[in-house]
């Protein structure tokens, strides 16, 4: 897959039917920085100048304002912070305290804030890696608290969480007793309490993969019909680790039916080059199951970690269209793996977020390390749903860069769509040794085209 050619991609159509269609007009290239936004389409955001600033989410509000929540560090310990920005890029000073507009700080000393998520009613929920949730208002302010300690013994890694249609919440992570397992619980929309219904006991449900292994989940995303997904990593050993995709009924119990549950007794397992592991899962707009993370190995000369993204049936069997350089059935489908090669030398690129486009396109963003000198770019690769590189995006399928003039250790740890735009978001580092601060960059996307209506 690294080295898939746009004449693949029309194969493809023609066997679909679909190479008659006439060729869209030019636009400004995607994936290129909006240079009418921010410093030249980024820049860097120092919310608490004592100590680091690291991104953990970027949510985009449906009046396009863009909230990004993370971990500020006043060099003691780490706390909960968020800013928001204006659609056009400025601090929105009807946000957050008024010693800094746009931004504000919660003093929690626990955990860094690991997820978060929008609320119905114009608000946000954090979470940190202990377990630790705070609600804040459509202004910032703190109304709700919860510790999700009580009765399950906590999360000893809180690792991701998403809201339902009714506003519960889905958490994920592995528990602080015991052996790594993925650990599943729901808690009310109100934070009032863990939602005891569900799972097994107060509220919880743990599940274990064969073979006495660390299962760590990094990932969650809700069905249409209510089944909770769950992503990560299963680890057998320092050097071989695979990904474990399980299923969950709205109840919390294992989706394990022989004939209409998912894989095999409600999870499945995938070795798509070890070490690989899973960082970012999300329902496609037919129903099927988007996954992607890191995988070793490839087509290279040279073996180095790629980003890898795949698409499952509902099911959890592997789509027979995706991730194949010719029509089906003649060649075997399977992950498509992309190799960062914009970046001046061979990298190890690691997948952290996941996002689909309304035209089926699929957006991943994560970072390239590059192995001369260690300098980590923030990467962003886009596939058409078929999962061949798209050439219409960045420089053959890629953007790279940096949030500010130049850095060390940029990384987009998370990807939106909105706001006239691709917007990312993650951690920048300039020099070896200074402290980090937020990165938003804003890149370009024809989004009429995007939307099937031209």
């Amino acid at each position: 897959m690294k080295n898939a050619s746009i004449s693949s991609t029309i194969l493809r159509l023609a066997f679909l039917g679909l190479a008659n269609l006439t060729a869209p007009t030019a636009h400004a290239a995607d994936g290129a920085f909006d240079t009418s936004w921010g410093n030249g389409g980024r820049f860097q955001i120092d919310i608490d100048s004592s100590g680091s600033d690291e991104v953990a989410n970027l949510l985009i509000q449906p009046d396009g304002k863009l909230l990004m929540f993370g971990t500020c560090s006043n060099g003691e310990s780490p706390n909960f912070c968020a800013a928001r920005l204006l659609p056009s890029g400025g601090y929105d000073a009807a946000y957050g305290e008024a010693i800094h507009p746009g931004r504000t700080i919660f003093y929690e000393g626990v955990s860094a804030v690991t997820a978060a998520v929008l609320t119905a009613d114009g608000g946000s929920v954090l979470a940190g890696a202990y377990g630790s949730l705070v609600k804040l208002d459509a202004t910032g302010a703190l109304v709700a608290s919860l510790s999700t300690a009580s009765g399950i013994g906590g999360f000893y890694d809180l690792r991701a969480m998403t809201v339902q249609a009714d506003g519960k919440i889905i958490l994920v992570g592995t528990a602080l007793t015991g052996a790594q397992d993925f650990l599943i619980c729901r808690v009310l929309a109100d934070l009032s309490d863990l939602d005891r219904t569900f799972g097994d006991a107060n509220g919880t449900k743990l599940i274990a993969f064969a073979g006495g292994t660390n299962d760590i989940p990094s990932a969650v995303t809700v069905q249409p019909n209510g089944k909770i997904v769950v992503a990560g990593t299963i680890v057998v050993s320092s050097s071989l680790k695979k990904v474990g995709v399980a299923r969950l009924l709205p109840d919390g119990q294992l989706d394990d039916d022989p004939v209409s549950g998912f894989g095999d007794n409600g999870r499945a397992t995938f070795d798509w080059g070890s070490p690989s592991s899973a960082h970012a899962i999300k329902v496609d707009r037919d129903g099927s199951l988007l996954i992607a993370g890191s995988a070793y190995g490839g087509t290279g000369p040279t073996p180095s970690l790629d980003f890898f993204v795949n698409r499952l049936t509902p099911r959890g069997g592997q789509d027979p269209t995706f991730g194949v350089l010719c029509p089906p059935p003649s060649c075997d489908a399977g992950p498509a793996y992309i190799d960062i090669n914009n970046v001046g030398g061979l990298s190890d690129d690691d997948v952290a977020a996941l996002v689909v486009q309304m035209d089926g396109k699929i957006l991943v963003s994560g970072h390239a390390r590059r192995r001369i000198d260690d300098v980590q770019y923030f990467a962003v690769a886009r596939l058409t749903r078929y999962g061949d590189p798209d050439p219409g995006f960045g420089n053959g399928g890629q953007t790279v860069g940096y949030y500010g003039p130049a850095a060390v250790s940029d990384t987009a740890s998370t990807i939106a769509i909105g706001s006239g735009g691709i917007v990312i978001a993650g951690s920048s580092q300039e020099d070896l040794g200074t402290a980090y601060r937020f990165g938003i960059a804003k890149l370009k996307m024809d989004l009429i085209f995007t939307d099937g209506m031209e």
